[in-house]
């Protein structure tokens, strides 16, 4: 516990590092203002910074980024304010070459004069996720006092793979167009020959050009009575979109279904 502790402080310094490194203006782009109660836009790569104004943290001057480091890709975000929360998402590209633990987002909330107002931290609910995969990262948090926007540093959480667990990100996928009542469903097969546990299954709505709309986490059905996602069998998928960006959701163009399950595995480290 101390150890994640003290990593989760070092995150913070870096963030505030890279914050301060950027500098910028005064002026917000179109991205940085309100929007209906939410931000968007999509990420050309993971070294690129989005720059949304700048900020303060501990007298320093700086500039409100969202972006991935560590050779993550930021595809898009949204961040959607309602009922008094908060609901930032991230769609994001494992480009290490190398299956990682997890990802985290960690988040600096500001107030309109671009100060720091608290931090917090989200975890991606995929675990060991392989080189190319996309995962999705979503928080909800209560709007602070004064809160104006945020800046996100989107990082890998875990030093190796969490072990006895073998990804299967690469489920035959199948979607069906959003229904009048915002419903979403899909199918997901599980062709890897091999029983599965813990599936993890998020559907992604963007809009034409690619723009994160909503992140929808559903749980499965179709696991056996023992709880395994057993080879050739096809989950059902279902869940109603709550929280989106924009007024309404007629702009959503794509539906997509990110599914992950793990093959069981002894342990190959000792405790």
């Amino acid at each position: 516990m101390l150890k994640r502790l003290v990593g989760y402080g070092t995150l913070l310094v870096l963030l505030a590092m890279l914050l301060t490194a950027c500098g910028g203006g005064d002026d917000k782009d179109d991205n940085g203002g309100d929007n209906d109660g939410s931000q968007q836009t999509p990420a050309a790569n993971g070294t690129e910074a989005i720059f949304l104004g700048e900020a303060e943290i501990s007298g320093f001057p700086m500039t409100r980024i969202i972006r991935a480091v560590e050779d993550l890709t930021l595809v898009s975000y949204t961040v959607v304010e309602k009922d008094g929360y908060l609901y930032p998402m991230y769609l994001v590209r494992n480009d290490t070459g190398e299956t990682i633990e997890n990802v985290s987002a960690i988040i600096t909330f500001l107030d309109v004069e671009n100060l720091r107002l608290t931090d917090a931290s989200v975890v991606s609910s995929y675990v060991n996720i392989p080189p190319d995969k996309l995962v999705p990262i979503m928080g909800i948090y209560p709007v602070p006092v004064d809160y104006d926007g945020l800046a996100t540093l989107i990082v890998r959480s875990g030093e190796s793979t969490f072990d006895g667990y073998e990804p299967y990100f690469d489920a035959t996928i199948t979607t069906e167009p959003l229904s009048d009542t915002g419903e979403v469903r899909g199918t997901a097969t599980n062709n890897s020959g091999i029983a599965l546990v813990q599936p993890v299954a998020t559907f992604v709505l963007s809009d034409a050009e690619g723009n994160l709309i909503s992140l929808v986490q559903v749980s499965p059905t179709g696991l056996d009575e023992h709880g395994y996602w057993q080879p050739g069998t096809a989950l059902e998928l279902s869940g109603i979109v709550q929280v989106f960006a924009g007024d309404s959701l007629a702009n959503v163009a794509k539906i997509d279904l990110i599914v992950a399950g793990y093959e069981l595995k002894p342990p190959s480290r000792q405790p």
